[in-house]
């Protein structure tokens, strides 16, 4: 198996658990946010098929930087949401 740096530095970024087969490298609070990763393919029940043909939750899940709020996702309360006047698009993160 291969080593993804990418997917390493942005599972550290996230604060997340990063295992390869070579075992952890990082380790902290488990309860941290995770970003769902869109995909192709069949879509589970909790996820919805956008224009794009990426299946997406359908509840944004936030992290500390913002993030593109899907159209059509719900957004959980408490979080510190944006939108631009411009494109419409919103942008939401943990306060």
């Amino acid at each position: 198996m291969r080593f993804d740096i990418s997917a390493f530095i942005i599972a550290i970024a996230l604060g997340v658990h990063a295992s390869t087969a070579e075992g952890t490298y990082i380790s902290s609070d488990s309860s941290a946010p995770v970003a769902h990763v869109p995909h192709p393919g069949h879509c589970s029940s909790d996820e919805f098929k956008h224009s794009d043909d990426l299946c997406y939750s359908k509840v944004f899940v936030p992290t500390h930087e913002f993030q593109k709020v899907i159209k059509g996702q719900v957004i959980p309360k408490g979080l510190h949401v944006k939108m631009s006047m411009a494109t419409g698009e919103q942008m939401a993160k943990l306060r």
